[in-house]
């Protein structure tokens, strides 16, 4: 099912029988009934009931508050999971220094692979671009990725792979947007800009799986842990930040669906205008809605499906220590 994204300022949540309600000006914008929803993203300044917010825990569904440039600012969740045993064993397993790296290893590994299969997709229909190069130069990073033994040496090939992969990203642009690198805090140009929004976005959503599953969202093995920063959701969105969001932008950017014009420069860099935001989202959803066959199960499962499954085949990871499976975008 789809998220319900509200990013109207001045925008009104209500619960009416078992639908939410969105009025402005004490108009209707929209009425979905809450069967029909995953959870609910709101953006900015939007007020909501407290009928509303119980109504939607007890669904096992959770309304989540970002800021107008997509950052988290809180999230109301259904109560804590009571499998106190799976976050012990998660913790000890991030103090486990060789367990730990084990992990960052495959994840940093799977990261450059998914990255690897992005550019190789992208060829099948561009058959005209040619990205060997940069293939073989990031096949070189995966394979010293897995033998590496300490974390400031796997810290630097990741960061040699992505600068690799940009490259590779500036290629497959159509020739009217140039790209030179990742910029962060502030993004310093469109590219950038939705970029930094969607991996957010993606974030956020993990970081709410995480959580409904049992787990610690700011416990993770790869990204450190600091105040305030959802390590095992940053450690999760690694595999998938080529597979959905830089898929996305690809598309949005040279199809011309996203203009010059959707982005305002300010004194925090390059801004996108609300109707950029509304076009990023239905192309957001409309990945994280498609299905493919499920690597283990042959099932068909959506995108936002296998997401669930990568939390659900973590925890039993965590649990069990048998076999870490990580999505692998090429075997779908």
């Amino acid at each position: 099912m789809p998220n319900l994204y509200v990013i109207t300022q001045g925008a009104k949540l209500k619960l009416k029988g078992s639908s939410v309600i969105i009025e402005k000006d004490d108009e209707i914008i929209q009425e979905l009934e809450l069967i029909h929803i995953d959870n609910i993203i709101v953006y900015g300044n939007i007020q909501f009931s407290t009928q509303l917010v119980k109504r939607l825990v007890r669904y096992g569904k959770s309304l989540t508050l970002l800021y107008y440039n997509g950052s988290l600012a809180g999230r109301f969740v259904p109560a804590y999971s009571k499998d106190v045993q799976s976050r012990i064993m998660q913790i000890e397993m991030h103090n486990d220094q060789c367990k730990k790296l084990y992990f960052a290893r495959k994840i940093v590994h799977q990261k450059i692979e998914n990255c690897i299969g992005l550019t190789q997709r992208y060829e099948t229909y561009h058959p005209d671009r040619n990205l060997n190069d940069y293939q073989n130069e990031l096949q070189e990073y995966s394979n010293r990725v897995q033998k590496c033994d300490n974390e400031n040496e796997l810290l630097g090939l990741e960061g040699s792979a992505a600068r690799v992969y940009f490259s590779a990203f500036d290629s497959m642009l159509v020739d009217e947007w140039k790209f030179t690198g990742r910029t962060k805090h502030p993004p310093q140009d469109p590219i950038n800009s939705i970029l930094s929004f969607g991996y957010t976005i993606l974030a956020n959503e993990i970081g709410a799986l995480a959580e409904a599953s049992g787990l610690d969202p700011f416990v993770g093995f790869y990204h450190t842990t600091e105040y305030g920063r959802q390590s095992l959701a940053q450690d999760i969105l690694e595999i998938f930040r080529a597979p959905i969001v830089d898929r996305v932008a690809l598309r949005l950017f040279n199809l011309n669906r996203l203009q010059e014009s959707h982005f305002m420069e300010t004194e925090k860099g390059i801004r996108f205008r609300r109707d950029a935001i509304q076009i990023f989202i239905r192309e957001y959803e409309k990945v994280l809605q498609s299905e493919v066959e499920d690597e283990l199960t042959s099932q068909k499962v959506s995108y936002r499906r296998i997401l669930q499954l990568q939390i659900e085949r973590l925890k039993n990871y965590i649990k069990n220590e048998k076999e870490l499976w990580l999505f692998d975008y090429r075997k779908y």
